[in-house]
């Protein structure tokens, strides 16, 4: 939910409209709150999922006003790593109705054919190409 620091100290701009799981799948719904400045309501839904070395897991959720959090468990001996992953999509009233939007994003879920490591090195190389094509030069301390 959104509060600012700094105005409207207790006033919150998101409605829950549901909270659901799937599975492996969470689901938050929430609508932006009616407002006196003719501003167009909208509607979003965030879905998540979670990988654990590359594996689908279920997870164990808990529903919150408007939050749905996930816990996951993971037994490791000592030296040992894992890679714990979560992937999020969202889709908004502009683009899809409310009542297709959870449909929507199980489509868009099950039409992702790479998991994020390999979805980060293609935007990386994708990117890499595109600089290539620029005039600009960035120089300085990656640190920076």
């Amino acid at each position: 939910d959104v509060q600012n620091e700094d105005s409207n100290y207790e006033e919150h701009f998101w409605e829950e409209r549901a909270i659901e799981t799937q599975e492996t799948l969470g689901f938050v719904t929430t609508k932006t709150i009616p407002n006196n400045f003719e501003i167009e309501r909208f509607t979003v839904t965030a879905g998540m999922r979670h990988f654990i070395d590359g594996a689908s897991v279920v997870p164990t959720y808990t529903q919150q006003p408007l939050a749905l959090t996930a816990e996951l468990t993971v037994s490791l001996n000592e030296g040992e790593t894992t890679a714990i992953t979560k992937e999020v999509l969202v889709v908004t009233s502009r683009d899809v109705p409310e009542t297709q939007q959870i449909t929507r994003v199980n489509e868009l879920f099950a039409e992702m054919t790479t998991l994020y490591p390999e979805a980060k090195a293609g935007q990386a190389a994708a990117w890499a190409k595109r600089w290539q094509l620029a005039d600009v030069v960035i120089e300085g301390d990656d640190e920076a």
